[in-house]
């Protein structure tokens, strides 16, 4: 992986090892990114635009291309003085997925936001939305389901809030994973290939339905006391996925 950075910019320290990154994305996402990822830090707005012009625009942290191989990393993170090792992470995560799908799953499959952003908010160990006690103080007042469901999105009393939208996402991923690893990720992988099944998949692998996997988390969330990332060592990691033909 390499990271492609104005001269005037002082990276920081994990920034100057993104191999170390990227190994871990693969060992916590059980695959294997292939291909070469770059990692590419827009200076300003102007140099956003004109690499991004469809894609780029303010509010918006980081863009990973549907490919997987590519990562920018916009002004925003800088003007609101937020950390770009987070934003990496997260980003990672969506191309590590990425290169083990085909192009117009890999579209799809970020649509299943609850998953793909649940998973790279929690990658990402991110911060710069709500916190883990702000979520735990939130949720007991919020409708979790209409949160999670897109199904359901319709009964919100009021506009969706993103900032508690992801880290929900992130604790309702690690809330499955811990109840049982081999099945979350198993259906985690097979979501990916098949975005579109993916409430039918859920079923299919949990033996539960979404809505009553919803319920138990609402039970359990606000006790839950964080999210922590489950890195697995090394020597355990399971083969690489090969990538589907595109």
């Amino acid at each position: 992986m390499t990271v492609i950075y104005p001269e005037s910019l002082q990276l920081n320290d994990e920034l100057r090892a993104p191999d170390m990154l990227l190994e871990e994305a693969d060992r916590f996402h059980r695959l294997h990114a292939g291909r070469h990822i770059t990692v590419f830090i827009c200076p300003d707005w102007s140099t956003a635009y004109r690499v991004l012009p469809r894609l780029a625009r303010r509010g918006i942290g980081a863009i990973t291309l549907a490919t997987g191989n590519a990562i920018y990393l916009l002004p925003t993170i800088a003007e609101r003085g937020l950390d770009p090792v987070e934003f990496v992470r997260h980003e990672l995560s969506h191309a590590v997925l990425h290169q083990n799908q085909g192009l117009l799953d890999a579209v799809r499959f970020v649509e299943v936001q609850w998953l793909a952003e649940g998973l790279a908010v929690w990658f990402g160990r991110q911060r710069a939305y709500i916190t883990d006690e702000e979520f735990r103080r939130l949720a007991p007042s919020r409708d979790l389901a209409a949160y999670i469901d897109p199904a359901l999105r319709d009964r919100l009393p009021g506009p969706f809030d993103i900032r508690f939208g992801y880290v929900c996402w992130k604790h309702f991923n690690a809330f499955l994973e811990a109840r049982d690893p081999d099945r979350y990720w198993g259906y985690g992988h097979a979501a990916t290939q098949d975005p579109r099944q993916w409430r039918r998949l859920f079923d299919q692998h949990f033996q539960q339905s979404f809505e009553s996997a919803i319920s138990a988390f609402a039970q359990q969330a606000p006790r839950d006391a964080s999210a922590a990332v489950p890195i697995l060592p090394a020597a355990a990691a399971p083969a690489p996925h090969k990538h589907p033909s595109r």
